[in-house]
């Protein structure tokens, strides 16, 4: 009964990304953007099916389900089926939420390109990204849940199933407990330096990108 509950929440806010991609198209149209914010909604149209692909393989549960790749401290307690259904349901929430917001953020920046840059814009901007790291964090706490941790305080599941950080263990790049991809354990020197070298990347680009358009007067 309650898996159908959230099932029918879950087609609720498919529906609701579909209304957001038409309304897109409505204000694209309306105010008529043209090539500024069609490239916006095709990259996003791609993104989205891609989101949905790799969360369809994701959350298969050979994948999400089973023995955990790397050493957990908390002890694993059985589940009954209601707890299992509620926790499933809510991570598979957390997870369409992330689509969603998504889908908002691209609304908010062309809603920015039709009343121009303004504070309350990039409020918006920030609150839409800081809500999507929110549901990416609920989605992982509710996967330990489903797999039988539950009980642990947001700092547990920081430490034990986002930041890996245990002494013990020598290696510097290990499996995710659960699912796809790999972490880094920040407990030994070389998962600090792979980090490092991981986050000056990016930077790197930007501090390059405002360089470049300092020199030529775009900035």
């Amino acid at each position: 009964m309650v898996a159908t509950a959230n099932k029918r929440t879950i087609w609720w806010i498919e529906i609701a990304i579909l209304f957001l991609l038409i309304f897109q198209m409505f204000l694209i149209y309306k105010f008529n953007l043209g090539k500024g914010a069609i490239p916006l909604l095709i990259i996003q149209i791609i993104v989205y099916g891609l989101l949905s692909t790799i969360f369809y393989f994701m959350l298969s549960p050979k994948i999400i389900f089973g023995t955990p790749k790397i050493p957990i401290e908390f002890e694993r307690k059985p589940l009954t089926e209601s707890e299992f259904n509620i926790y499933s349901n809510n991570y598979l929430q957390s997870i369409t939420g992330v689509k969603f917001f998504f889908i908002l953020l691209f609304t908010s920046l062309i809603l920015n390109k039709i009343f121009g840059e303004s504070v309350y814009a990039i409020v918006v901007v920030f609150a839409v990204i800081v809500i999507k790291l929110y549901l990416i964090f609920s989605f992982i706490k509710n996967v330990a849940h489903a797999n039988g941790y539950v009980g642990l305080s947001n700092m547990d599941v920081l430490r034990n199933f986002i930041i890996y950080y245990n002494p013990k263990d020598k290696r510097a790049v290990v499996d995710k407990p659960f699912g796809l991809g790999s972490t880094i354990n920040f407990a030994t020197k070389e998962g600090k330096i792979i980090f490092a070298v991981l986050i000056s990347i990016p930077i790197t680009i930007l501090l390059i990108i405002f360089i470049v358009l300092g020199i030529t007067g775009k900035l």
